[in-house]
């Protein structure tokens, strides 16, 4: 495996050339849709295969599958080029196995919000252990009100990803609704309520777990929090279902609106089954340019979350996004443009603007100066990349975390999951 950096001059020929590789498999493991515009900067996730097959008349994945003992998610991660369908046709070379550089297993994790095209979640799913579904929200009565899971819970079960609930104080509209948790909190018989059709939705779709995204929580709601997170675990103390809860960081915009009170997080840690750490809120809507997952204060609040709870407990939340900021930003006039790794990249190839890289957030960046009604106006673009996943990666292995999870899978991050499913063997539920 290799992480190459695009200079000046390369072309995918003469990359392809010096790694012993073809210029078909390097565009389509990357989803390179440009590949002969290479921008200096830019990376690209390099990956030798071991054993191939050409594919001859009237063999399918499935027969391939059993053939070699290769699983068939195992041949999806293979072959991003399959977009995580069995279609294959004669003549067609397929990655059977890569040389095994694995150094562990991990637990992957990620969050799908019911819009997502199944195009692109499929090209996902063979890579995850773990679906997080968003979002249950909470009646004012303390009814569950449940997403549009149906779909979703489907491709899970195709792909033998294990679904999970995402629990969140929303209103009916899908926005926070910031009286939830003291309505919630305050009155027994809607904690009853929402923890019995918990319940039952896990018991009726199969559902292998619970997570809290409780994002904003008052100083006087944590006792009711963690009373509440005690009893949903209690729910299903005779069951195998997950019950996990998400913290951020103590040093990031979002714990301005969550307690940092040591021995209550170590509390909570000691009764959930998981914590997951959402380590992607540094660069945001109000933040101007920066990095949204800078690795120095990644590991930062690693260091100080892993001080509270066991690491073999801690999921490492990472960011599938990008921003782009106007300069200078002015919050209170326009938001930064949300964008996906993949347009980023693209964006950068139609500005002609050469990638730079933070070697101390290990994020990559750029530069551009762009018309708006005749008036130059310049921006900062900060995003994710190989060089940054693999920063990621090497966070979950140093640390000894049992893995990572991803907001958001809407998007696709072809380098990541190469990247994983070459460190890791992806574990299952």
């Amino acid at each position: 495996m290799t992480v190459y950096t695009v200079e000046a001059g390369d072309t995918l020929y003469s990359i392809a050339k010096k790694y012993s590789l073809t210029e078909a498999q390097i565009v389509a493991d990357n989803l390179l849709y440009d590949a002969d515009r290479l921008v200096p900067g830019q990376t690209l996730a390099l990956l030798s295969p071991a054993v191939t097959h050409r594919v001859k008349r009237g063999e399918t994945l499935f027969g391939l599958s059993k053939r070699f003992g290769v699983s068939m998610n195992a041949l999806y991660q293979n072959n991003p080029v399959l977009g995580g369908l069995p279609e294959i046709f004669p003549g067609q070379t397929l990655v059977i196995r890569y040389r095994d550089a694995r150094i562990g297993s991990a637990a992957t994790e990620g969050f799908v919000l019911p819009e997502c095209e199944q195009e692109t979640l499929r090209r996902t799913l063979p890579y995850l252990t773990r679906l997080y579904i968003v979002s249950a929200g909470i009646g004012e009565d303390g009814s569950l009100r449940e997403p549009d899971d149906e779909v979703l819970l489907k491709l899970a079960s195709e792909y033998e990803v294990a679904p999970h609930l995402v629990l969140a104080p929303l209103d009916p509209t899908g926005f926070y609704d910031p009286g939830a948790l003291s309505r919630l909190f305050s009155d027994p018989q809607k904690t009853e309520r929402l923890l019995a059709e918990l319940k039952n939705a896990a018991e009726a779709k199969r559902y292998r777990g619970v997570l809290l995204y409780f994002e904003e929580l008052e100083e006087k709601e944590k006792e009711g929090y963690l009373t509440f997170l005690q009893k949903l675990k209690a729910a299903f103390a005779e069951t195998d279902v997950r019950i996990s809860a998400a913290v951020p960081p103590f040093d990031s915009p979002a714990a301005d609106r969550f307690p940092r009170d040591a021995e209550w997080i170590a509390r909570m840690g000691e009764t959930a089954d998981g914590v997951f750490l959402t380590a992607y809120t540094w660069g945001s809507t109000e933040s101007g340019p920066t990095a949204i997952a800078p690795i120095d204060r990644v590991r930062a609040a690693l260091d100080g979350l892993s001080r509270l709870v066991p690491p073999a407990k801690i999921s490492l939340g990472t960011p599938n996004f990008g921003y782009s900021w106007k300069i200078p930003y002015l919050p209170e006039r326009e938001e930064p443009r949300y964008l996906s790794n993949l347009r980023a990249l693209a964006l950068a190839g139609e500005k002609s603007a050469d990638i730079l890289y933070s070697e101390e957030s290990a994020s990559p960046y750029f530069l551009y100066t762009d018309k708006v009604q005749e008036i130059a106006q310049e921006y900062e673009t900060w995003f994710e990349d190989a060089r940054s996943a693999k920063a990621m990666l090497d966070t979950v292995i140093d640390y000894n975390l049992p893995g990572f999870g991803v907001w958001t899978l809407n998007r696709y991050f072809p380098q990541l999951w190469l990247l994983a499913a070459a460190l890791f063997r992806i574990e299952k539920e």
